[in-house]
């Protein structure tokens, strides 16, 4: 007896007479049918060697690869709304920061410049000059590696690593720090006066130095935590505690210190105000710790031990040294203030407001910088086009902001002046240059974003 059936595949019926026979594929297996069975004459439905079920599973499991694969390989949709506020967020907190932390050095200047005269103003100049170029541009450089290397970490997952990475940016500015304090604490006088600084602004840049030097392993500290928390989105406790101390504590040093110690007071100010802003840190994370607890188990000697194995720590170390000599730029910068001083007192005095006056205006570039670092290492190894497309956008909300920058320095400039200097002859010097701190302005604009571009690569 003949026996004809009918089945649905891929929403199509087909019909099978008692010779036909079709093969079904599915999940890599193929089914074969017959329209009946030779021996029995029964229906061939009932001999199939895999059921209907099992290739309907097997090709849903492929088309669900298939969307999978397409899903892992397809770039996820750009927001520039979205993007500008990620990095706004990230970028606000940090040149808050930046800002605290270095205005602690204008504002310095500013009252030496006015209390004391121009010759204290000169050896403030030099002696910060020296720090800036042996401790700073090195502790800077050195946490490159951090800026790069932690939100990668933080990204993939592999938080222990953002705090082995602490540690190891502690001791890395350790060691590249120890060679340039040494001549600081012995030669520095000779130094200066052998490159042809004036001996009297030399004499009071070494007293000076000493004071200086009290501050910067808390600086150093200090900016570690700040890129562990950056770099897992928590950038606002050392908002609070850079710019408490930076509004209320240091004014009020600076008033009864440099009266009574003359420019070594101001030194001791800066300091003192460091070390305040770090404990005001670690107290804050001690009452409310914000970082994730699995970046930071404790401060034990096993975990320092891991942090600090020979392997890891070198090359973070050799990361470091490229991002120490990434700031060629910075030294050749601090270079002019010794031929300025070369020229006279009046001269360095003039040099010392753009000196002071550029860095301050440079922050708003550092602190993007900083967090278009965190924002890029997020997405750079899952979504490259999308790093690229947040680099451009910034590079061209950053050169806006530098114009505008640079333009409002030049209509303000008689009281931007006038903030650190009372001499006509000083004041003189410094419009002179004026015009060509404005258009340095823009310029470091545009390179110090371009800096934070290379160092996500």
């Amino acid at each position: 007896m003949s026996s004809y059936f009918s089945l649905t595949v891929k929403r199509q019926t087909v019909h099978l007479s008692p010779t036909q026979s079709i093969g079904i594929e599915g999940g890599g297996n193929t089914t074969e049918m017959a329209g009946n069975d030779s021996c029995s004459g029964r229906p061939a439905v009932l001999s199939l060697s895999m059921s209907l079920d099992d290739a309907e599973d097997g090709a849903s499991a492929e088309r669900d690869d298939e969307s999978t694969a397409a899903s892992t390989t397809k770039p996820s949709e750009f927001h520039a709304a979205e993007e500008i506020w990620l990095l706004l967020s990230l970028s606000f907190p940090s040149v808050a920061i930046q800002f605290s932390m270095f205005f602690l050095f204008p504002q310095a200047a500013s009252i030496v410049g006015r209390v004391l005269g121009t010759e204290e103003l000169a050896g403030f100049s030099l002696g910060s000059l020296v720090g800036n170029l042996t401790c700073l541009s090195i502790v800077v450089g050195t946490l490159s590696a951090a800026d790069t290397l932690m939100p990668r970490a933080y990204g993939r997952g592999d938080y222990p690593e953002v705090g082995r990475l602490a540690i190891r940016s502690v001791a890395a500015c350790a060691v590249l720090l120890l060679p340039p304090i040494i001549p600081l604490c012995t030669v520095v006088v000779r130094v200066l006066i052998s490159i042809g600084q004036d001996s009297t602004a030399a004499a009071l840049a070494s007293s000076w130095i000493p004071l200086y030097l009290i501050g910067v392993p808390a600086n150093v500290i200090f900016r570690v935590i700040q890129r562990f928390l950056v770099a897992q989105h928590r950038p606002w406790p050392p908002v609070y505690a850079s710019v408490i101390p930076c509004v209320f504590v240091q004014p009020g040093l600076l008033r009864v210190l440099i009266p009574r110690m003359g420019l070594q007071g101001s030194a001791l100010a800066i300091a003192s105000t460091q070390w305040i802003m770090l404990l005001l840190l670690v107290l804050h994370l001690r009452c409310w710790p914000s970082y994730r607890p699995e970046t930071w188990p404790g401060f034990s000697i096993a975990f320092v031990k891991e942090a600090l194995s020979p392997v890891p720590f070198l090359e973070f170390l050799h990361l470091s040294f490229g991002g120490v000599l990434s700031l060629s730029e910075w030294w050749f910068w601090e270079a002019m203030c010794f031929v300025a001083g070369s020229f006279g007192m009046v001269e360095l005095c003039a040099h010392t407001i753009a000196y002071n006056v550029i860095p301050l205006m440079f922050m708003i570039p550092l602190g993007t910088s900083i967090g278009l670092s965190v924002r890029i290492g997020n997405v750079l190894g899952d979504d490259p086009l999308k790093a690229k497309k947040i680099a451009a956008w910034t590079v061209f909300f950053i050169a806006i902001f530098g114009a505008i920058a640079a333009v409002g320095l030049w209509i303000f400039k008689y009281s931007v002046i006038g903030m650190f200097t009372s001499d006509p002859s000083v004041v003189e010097e410094s419009l002179r240059i004026w015009g060509k701190v404005c258009y340095y302005i823009f310029n470091f604009y545009i390179f110090g974003i371009n800096c934070a571009i290379l160092r996500c690569e």
